[in-house]
């Protein structure tokens, strides 16, 4: 199939007629109606339904828009990869969940400038759902996830496991409720456990799917809640978070995810095993603290 007709099927979805679509694409209206028509004459399925008010999708053109968009970023991949200049050996494209970048993938890639410059990376963040498509496709060679949503068959393997510990702007001893506690959702086995640590009578005002955002708001706002250990470490270390001492802890495990496609010369290069050992040991890094002889990293 011609790249060009799934990209203008996604331009015209954005731009919500064609008309539009064509003044994006420099092209004119008639090129837009005729690139939809091959498009639809090669699927064997009708793709939009066309009126005054602009277009919509057919049920077989909503069911295409997910595969139009991987042709779509798997071609700028593979144009990316092609055009490496000489001194790099290899390319990784690694995919994340967002709640795993502070001080996980983000630390991974520095040691990846460091240790291994001759390795390209596209790095490309998602949601669960995101990522196994990705995978699924071979868009990403591997992501490091909290492995909820996975559901293909990707080879997976345990990398550490999340110390989730009760953080607050402000210096508090522990008391049986917080009325300033956020909720941060960390998944089933934390809500069960939560639920086992915390009165069912009390309520958070406010709750958060994401803990990055959660950890903005106690920052700008002040208030306390459970977040990652890795991610906080620095704010710790400066004082703008304190940690509230005896407070429950739980964990949520993460892996690295890997393509059935990945390619054999990354699956197989002794480089590549290497930098799963260090992102582990990455995640790893305060397993073993002792939060009560150290307050926080560093002390």
């Amino acid at each position: 199939m011609n790249i060009q007709l799934a990209r203008t099927f996604l331009e015209v979805l954005e731009a919500g007629n064609l008309n539009r679509a064509a003044e994006r694409l420099n092209v004119t209206q008639s090129t837009v109606t005729m690139r939809i028509n091959t498009l639809e004459d090669e699927l064997g399925r009708r793709l939009l339904v066309r009126s005054k008010s602009g277009v919509g999708l057919t049920n077989a053109g909503f069911k295409f828009r997910r595969y139009a968009e991987m042709l779509v970023q798997i071609w700028h991949q593979a144009q990316q990869e092609i055009a490496l200049p000489e001194p790099f050996e290899g390319t990784l494209n690694i995919g994340y969940e967002v709640d795993l970048w502070d001080g996980g993938v983000d630390d991974w890639l520095a040691w990846f400038a460091h240790e291994r410059p001759e390795i390209a990376l596209q790095v490309w963040a998602g949601d669960g759902e995101a990522l196994n498509r990705w995978l699924a496709s071979g868009l990403i060679d591997c992501a490091v996830t909290f492995g909820d949503a996975l559901k293909g068959e990707f080879g997976s393997e345990p990398i550490f496991s999340d110390r989730l510990v009760l953080v607050s702007r402000e210096k508090r001893p522990l008391r049986d409720w917080d009325p300033g506690y956020i909720t941060v959702d960390w998944g089933e086995a934390f809500r069960r456990a939560h639920a086992l640590a915390y009165p069912a009578s009390e309520t958070s005002p406010i709750s958060f799917g994401d803990g990055a955002f959660a950890l903005r708001h106690i920052l700008a706002r002040g208030g306390s809640g459970h977040l990652p250990l890795r991610a906080v470490r620095g704010h710790l270390d400066a004082g703008r978070l304190h940690l509230v001492a005896q407070a429950p802890e739980f964990t949520r495990p993460a892996f690295l995810a890997r393509s059935p496609y990945m390619a054999g010369h990354v699956a197989k290069a002794d480089w590549f095993e290497d930098a799963v050992a260090v992102l582990k040991k990455l995640g790893n890094r305060f397993a073993d603290l002792d939060l009560m002889t150290h307050p926080f990293p560093g002390a």
